[in-house]
């Protein structure tokens, strides 16, 4: 009498084998997310640079913050925010000789990135990716 079906063995064979590959299958979509909320966290700073240059180029320095009523209702509509809602981005200026605000320092934190914090600092957000006027600080 012969007998059909599957042994205990390969059974656990096969258990095993359908676990690794949903182990690397899952350790590979994390690492895609996290990758897809940096470029966009990347991306909004961005866009938020482009905003500040087009501010200062008609008042002549850079508004004292993103929530500011004629830079938020004039040149950025709607304010860019964190895929990660416990995270967000920071904001601070610099005061030159001449009162105005001349420089300023948009962050974020990465999540794919191993850089410590910026050159720049971030006030009281901790970040490792930094923009100004110039590009990456």
């Amino acid at each position: 009498m012969k007998r059909r079906g599957f042994t205990l063995l390969e059974l656990l064979i096969v258990l095993g084998i359908i676990s690794i590959i949903m182990l690397l299958g899952s350790t590979v979509y994390s690492s895609v997310q996290k990758r897809s909320r940096d470029t966009k966290r990347k991306g909004d700073l961005n866009i938020i640079r482009s905003s500040l240059e087009l501010y200062r180029t008609n008042f002549s320095y850079y508004p004292t913050s993103l929530a500011e009523n004629d830079f938020s209702t004039n040149y950025l509509k709607t304010t860019p925010t964190d895929p990660t809602p416990l995270q967000g981005y920071s904001y601070t200026t610099t005061t030159c000789d001449s009162g105005l605000r001349c420089d300023y320092t948009l962050g974020t934190k990465l999540e794919l990135s191993n850089a410590a914090t910026c050159l720049a600092g971030c006030g009281n957000v901790s970040c490792n990716f930094c923009l100004g006027p110039n590009g990456e600080k």
